[in-house]
């Protein structure tokens, strides 16, 4: 322990009047002499001037109960010479006791690898543990001669000891008569105790056991995992989740409990997780929580798990989103709340959190908090998530997003597809041919890989362009061609020659050594009269069919390109004379 409380052996000279110390010469000595044995480590008034600090955990494990000589120690010698690898760290810095097999030594003051000033054969407490009618053993000792390696013990450490197995003993139960690894921060061990002692019977809690006592790594076998049994209807003991990392490793998660709070129409939920694994992807990290569910216990619980655990909704932004905008362009908004917040990664790759007060099939009305510009493409979401806490640190949160994947696929074994074939999903839902969806207007931003640019006409930048594939483009519609730098360019198309040919002007000059990308913009609806139209898209967004029935998802505003939607308001402006009731003739 290191003092930073003053002793009085150290002072006492100070403290005597100077006509005593002239009197007499060795009172101060002998004073001294006599607070010194009432103050080394373990004697009577250091316990009760430090008693507050000896009941601290940390201090029970700065002290150090043993060391080795480094060479043969005669008995006439006063300086005791130890092993330099653990040397005297631990032991007290002045008027220390230590026992050498049967001897009693007490030094005055030690080294980094030594105590000097050896008083060789005392006396003094050599342990607390006595058969006789005293809880303590007294012994004395004479000097004698002791071989290289002898243990050389810390007796001024035994109290220290008593102290630790009191704490074992409230903290610990069954280990306060065990030794622990010396490898082991026994400290923290004990401080996290409740943790081990909540996870008792689990495989993970035998592992922690051995660890603690012996430092060995063990596998725990089940005999269950080993053993025949029949089928029955509770072969699968646990619900799988796919979640994507927020903060904190999903991993940790392992024999913790997993939270989902209500947020709008997501209830609240919890279940413990048996396993977790990663998954990888091309879209980043993914993780696998396996949520133990066992048998039905009742009707509010399937298994252990409390309530359903619900996929956080998540969607792609169309187009850039500028600072302060109040509407943003997604994929599809099915699965998000009437209103709500979104979580959002603006331009700067900083996270932010965006309120909204209504919405569309693909768009967010009313938005606030847009603070930064939002990137074409980014991954915007239900602004809550699920979480639980470490399984190695107890007080820091880990916090996931539940997504939702493809389950109970129907496909043609004739394929010959067999299990973990990578499989390539060319459509979610089924292709609509018929008379009605042929001839909709569709605004969607699709993509076209381009077979052929040509140069038309060098004055404008007229261009012709021919899509590999069939577009679905007409007069009037806005695009953004990207080159293989990603370097966009904003046109309009001019004319729409056939089902792959179109013709843009007035954009610039294009690299034809480049190769592009078409992408279509968004549509809008215009108009002089009413200039709130232009938030919202125009035409037919997507449609679904459902059964017999065919969906249609649209904001009913119809695009007329250039020309704007200026229909009559029907108000009538009448002058002059005097009118009565409420009907005209």
């Amino acid at each position: 322990m290191s003092e930073n409380r003053i002793q009085l052996n150290t002072i006492i000279d100070s403290q005597v009047p100077s006509y005593i110390r002239e009197e007499f010469p060795l009172v101060s000595e002998f004073l001294s002499q006599y607070y010194i044995s009432q103050e080394f480590k373990g004697a009577p008034v250091d316990l009760i001037q430090n008693i507050d600090k000896y009941i601290k955990l940390d201090e029970n494990f700065v002290a150090a109960n043993d060391v080795e000589l480094s060479q043969d120690l005669e008995i006439f010698e006063d300086v005791i010479y130890v092993q330099s690898d653990k040397g005297t760290e631990g032991f007290p810095k002045t008027y220390g006791i230590i026992k050498i097999d049967n001897e009693i030594i007490v030094y005055s003051e030690k080294t980094d690898n030594s105590f000097v000033g050896c008083l060789r054969g005392f006396s003094g407490i050599s342990s607390y543990e006595n058969t006789g009618d005293n809880n303590l053993l007294f012994s004395e000792s004479e000097a004698t001669f002791h071989s290289k390696n002898t243990k050389v013990l810390n007796l001024s450490n035994l109290f220290l000891n008593e102290f630790l197995k009191k704490i074992k003993y409230q903290f610990l139960p069954g280990f306060e008569n065990r030794t622990l690894d010396s490898n082991l921060n026994q400290s923290l061990f004990i401080k996290q105790s409740k943790d081990f002692y909540s996870t008792r019977g689990t495989e993970e809690s035998f592992k922690i056991l051995f660890k603690a006592l012996y430092g060995t790594d063990v596998k725990i076998i089940n005999p269950k995992e080993y053993l025949f049994r029949p089928s029955d209807s509770n072969y699968r003991v646990t619900n799988d989740l796919i979640v994507e990392p927020v903060e904190g490793d999903p991993l940790q998660l392992i024999f913790s409990n997993l939270f989902q709070d209500e947020y709008n129409s997501i209830e609240s939920g919890y279940g413990p997780i048996a396993f977790a694994e990663k998954i990888y992807s091309d879209n980043g990290d993914y993780y696998k929580l396996g949520i133990d569910s066992g048998y039905n216990r009742d009707i509010e619980y399937n298994g252990s798990v409390y309530g359903r655990f619900t996929v956080h909704s998540k969607t792609k932004v169309v187009g850039n989103v500028s600072t302060g905008s109040t509407v943003v362009d997604v994929d599809s908004t099915v699965g998000f709340p009437n209103s709500g917040e979104l979580y959002v990664t603006f331009d700067d790759n900083s996270i932010g959190s965006v309120a909204y007060k209504s919405k569309s099939v693909n768009q967010f009305f009313g938005c606030s908090n847009i603070t930064k510009s939002i990137l074409d493409k980014t991954q915007v979401g239900i602004n809550t998530y699920a979480y639980g806490y470490s399984f190695e640190n107890p007080q820091k949160i880990i916090k996931v997003r539940v997504t939702s994947v493809l389950s109970n696929l129907v496909y043609d074994e004739n394929y010959g597809m067999a299990a973990n074939d990578p499989i390539e999903i060319k459509t979610l839902g089924t292709d609509l041919d018929n008379v009605y969806t042929k001839e909709w207007i569709y605004n969607v931003p699709s993509s076209y890989q381009i077979e052929n640019i040509t140069l038309i006409d060098s004055s404008n930048n007229t261009y012709s362009i021919t899509t590999k594939a069939e577009h679905s483009l007409f007069v009037g519609d806005f695009i953004i061609l990207i080159d293989n730098n990603n370097v966009e360019r904003t046109s309009k198309i001019d004319s729409v020659v056939s089902q792959k040919e179109i013709r843009i002007s007035w954009q610039g000059s294009l690299n034809l050594s480049n190769t592009y990308i078409l992408r279509k913009n968004i549509s809008k609806g215009t108009s002089t009269k009413y200039p709130h139209i232009q938030d919202f898209n125009t035409d037919i967004q997507n449609v679904y069919r459902d059964k017999d029935d065919i969906l249609v998802a649209s904001s009913s505003i119809p695009s007329y390109k250039s020309e704007g939607i200026n229909p009559l308001d029907g108000k009538i402006f009448l002058e002059g004379g005097t009118y009565l009731g409420e009907t005209f003739k």
